[in-house]
């Protein structure tokens, strides 16, 4: 039974953060400093410029030796969800196809994605991720209740593994078309004209 990992965003003191906090109360000490204190030029304020460009370094040096790790989670895994052609398992709460409207899936994120961005990017982080940017949204049929869940994904083609449930939830009008050809890596033109006729079959 395949399941998957879910996650829930949480502050956690990350090596970007820690060096923005370090870089902040040092830039303030500067600013008291200079504008309150009315000292421009002293031994201290240099040493206090100096920090904060030390600092800075001393990210970015550990952000270009760590561009292979994978970053750590900003946050924690609180649980699972599995898929299934009658349900979908919330850890302990079961909710039934039938109860569902429509549901939405963006997986674009998994375990060692390489950011392509990530040198511009304005953090100190290892530069692989952690695969926990997708999000499962459902639509209830009922006072069009929405849940919103962020999970993680291992694989850049995960869904594949269920792709028969994918396929029953497409039959079903319960997923769209494009979601369904994207998370299940599906890339040939047959294969699209294929997946998009299934439910003209099963009608």
């Amino acid at each position: 039974m395949k399941d998957f990992k879910i996650f829930e965003k949480q502050y956690v003191w990350t090596r970007t953060n820690i060096i923005n906090f370090i870089n902040l109360v040092l830039v303030l000490t500067i600013l008291f400093i200079s504008l309150i204190l009315k000292i421009e030029k002293s031994t201290y304020l240099t040493s206090l410029l100096f920090l904060v460009f030390a600092s800075y370094l001393i990210g970015m040096s550990l952000k270009l030796s760590n561009m292979n790790r994978v970053q750590q989670l900003q946050g924690s895994l609180t649980g699972k969800f599995v898929f299934e052609k009658d349900y979908i398992q919330i850890n302990e709460l079961r909710v039934n196809i039938e109860s569902i409207k429509k549901i939405e899936i963006s997986g674009v994120d998994w375990i060692g994605l390489q950011n392509s961005n990530y040198l511009l990017n304005f953090n100190y982080e290892n530069g692989l991720s952690n695969g926990t940017k997708n999000y499962l949204l459902i639509e209830y049929n009922n006072d069009n209740k929405r849940q919103k869940i962020q999970f993680q994904q291992n694989d850049a083609c995960e869904f594949k593994e269920i792709e028969e449930v994918i396929k029953h939830y497409y039959i079903n009008n319960k997923i769209g078309y494009l979601n369904c050809v994207d998370i299940l890596c599906i890339s040939e033109q047959q294969q699209w004209n294929e997946f998009k006729n299934l439910n003209k079959h099963y009608s």
